[in-house]
């Protein structure tokens, strides 16, 4: 029988440091990559292959394109529709990934066509009604939003308000109250830039008088911290559009 391959053997560690870190956390969580190199790092075999965070991120992503990773490293998730920065979700033992707790077999809300004016690239998630969208977040609240029957759903329709014009991910138009609300949702604010952008998105909104839906307003807005926080506050979200 032929040796495995060098790079297999050291992504089987990987496995195994990976494994040792989950047994180590006092609560199940979902861990990130920088969580993970965190751990390694102080593994002196880790430390000669992956001097810094940016080798360790390319080995593991070489590993991944190359169809490697999920055959030795099955507890992971791997958001790659943003091609430059790969978003890596590590679950424990048992842990089910956020999307499997949408009512995926559900679709009864009115999907509204959108002319696209947004780059449709990287939009490789399939919510239940067809509609591709450019995150396993953003598929967790589509299909969450889908599963209303009572709303009518746009994804990343424009719209302009003065010189503003904006993309919400979703606009939802509830049937029976008339409410329409503007859903934004932010899944990377470990990124300074796009914590910045942030920001200035949100702000541009209350420029242009937009309030928080939980102060009155129409304006919704989730961050994703960790999977049980965002998956509380989709839950709470979509039930404060569903109010009469």
């Amino acid at each position: 029988m032929r040796p495995l391959p060098a790079e297999y053997l050291l992504l089987k560690r990987v496995g195994e440091a990976l494994g040792e870190l989950l047994s180590s956390c006092e609560r199940k969580e979902v861990l990130r990559l920088c969580d993970l190199y965190a751990y390694v790092s102080h593994k002196k075999e880790f430390r000669e292959k992956f001097p810094d965070s940016v080798s360790f991120s390319r080995f593991m992503r070489s590993m991944y394109d190359r169809g490697i990773l999920k055959s030795i490293i099955k507890n992971c998730h791997v958001d790659t529709s943003i091609r430059s920065r790969y978003q890596w979700y590590f679950y424990p033992s048992g842990y089910k990934v956020y999307a499997e707790k949408s009512p995926l077999e559900k679709n009864v809300a009115q999907t509204v066509p959108v002319t696209p004016e947004l780059s449709e690239e990287g939009r490789r998630f399939v919510a239940t009604n067809g509609v591709g969208v450019r995150s396993m977040q953003e598929l967790f609240i589509y299909n969450k939003l889908l599963a209303v029957g009572f709303f009518a759903v746009f994804y990343e329709r424009p719209f302009v308000i003065g010189r503003h014009r904006f993309h919400p991910d979703f606009t939802i138009y509830n049937k029976l109250t008339g409410g329409v609300f503007y859903w934004e949702h932010f899944g990377m604010t470990e990124n300074p830039l796009y914590s910045e952008r942030m920001e200035s998105k949100l702000s541009e909104y209350k420029r242009c008088g937009y309030v928080d839906i939980y102060e009155g307003g129409t304006l919704a807005v989730t961050v994703y911290h960790d999977e049980a926080q965002f998956a509380a506050s989709v839950d709470k979200t979509i039930l404060e559009m569903m109010k009469e």
